[in-house]
């Protein structure tokens, strides 16, 4: 090669040398910028983060916290105050001890005797009764012994008594619920988270229920005619079928209305009997409560068979108060 070829070519010699080297620098200026690119370079083992103060100061450079989120509990339910539905035989009710101060009219003739008669001597009543409230029926029982006044004695015979005379009934009736009234289901769980509110007796806001069943009637006396002579012992009694209702209001959780009545029916027994009552219920706790009100009683029996005609007539009217258990 001559010196005028070699002189032409060596430039482009030495640029096509010098390109590598260039690229090997400018890749390596490159790298220094971004930092390593491993670990073991010297690299930063994690990210970093920055405090803004969202999280109450300095997390020690630990990544914050999402905050966790409550799980919301599902609504209460409210409970059903009538318990299970369908329950037919779950029973509640009352027991009572009854005491009667009733005025007293009437009169009273046996075996032919001459009738005694009477008007505002007051007679005294003790009663023991029960009620049982089943879902959809009633039962009902009671158990009454009347002292009536002197006045009013039985006259056997002619001959005057000189004992007091005793009227005395039970009875025993049945019948179906007619009507019932409930206390909504969210007035009922607010009632058991409210403190201040007294929660109710019963989950029923009015019943009526209706009965028929039987009640029986006695009258006795003991005479004492004469002070050598025996007592004489006298007494009757019948049956008559009756029929009545039976209804309750609670409009507080302090105190209810009650009214009662039943008449007999049918042709058999008295020729006419009918009994009423109404109260006002005061519950002194979840248990115990006191009624008092106002009874009326009304019988008539006569066998119309003379000379032996037995007559019994009374009218009973007057005050009462009960002490009553509920269950």
């Amino acid at each position: 090669m001559g010196e005028r070829s070699r002189r032409t070519f060596a430039p482009l010699l030495a640029l096509l040398l010098a390109l590598p080297a260039a690229a090997c620098a400018a890749a390596r200026g490159e790298e220094g910028d971004r930092g390593p690119r491993f670990p073991g370079d010297g690299a930063d083992p994690g990210p970093r983060f920055v405090d803004d103060g969202s999280q109450g100061g300095d997390n020690g450079g630990k990544p914050a916290k999402a905050p966790k989120h409550r799980k919301e509990k599902p609504p209460r339910e409210p409970e059903k105050p009538e318990g299970k539905k369908g329950s037919f035989l779950k029973v509640h009710g009352n027991l009572d001890l009854t005491f009667w101060y009733p005025y007293t009219r009437g009169d009273v003739a046996m075996d032919g005797g001459t009738a005694a008669t009477t008007g505002g001597p007051h007679a005294e009543s003790f009663s023991l009764d029960i009620d049982l409230l089943f879902d959809r029926f009633i039962v009902t029982h009671g158990i009454n012994t009347t002292f009536l006044p002197s006045d009013l004695a039985l006259r056997t015979s002619g001959l005057v008594s000189t004992t007091r005379s005793q009227y005395g009934s039970w009875e025993l009736a049945a019948g179906p619920k007619l009507l019932e009234v409930k206390e909504e289901a969210s007035d009922a769980a607010a009632a058991v988270d409210s403190p201040k509110r007294k929660p109710r007796s019963s989950a029923s806001l009015f019943r009526l229920d209706s009965f028929v069943g039987i009640r029986a009637h006695r009258f006795s006396d003991q005479d004492k005619v004469l002070g050598f002579l025996p007592d004489s012992r006298s007494s009757f009694g019948w049956k008559d079928p009756i029929a009545g209702l039976r209804a309750e209001w609670v409009p507080s959780p302090d105190f209810a209305f009650r009214v009662r009545g039943d008449r007999k029916f049918s042709g058999t027994g008295s020729d006419c009997a009918w009994r009423a009552s109404a109260a006002v219920v005061f519950f002194a706790s979840s248990r115990a409560s006191l009624a008092v009100g106002w009874a009326v009683s009304h019988v008539r029996y006569d066998t119309g068979r003379p000379p032996f005609e037995d007559r019994y007539a009374l009218d009973l009217s007057g005050p009462f108060a009960a002490f009553e258990f509920r269950f």
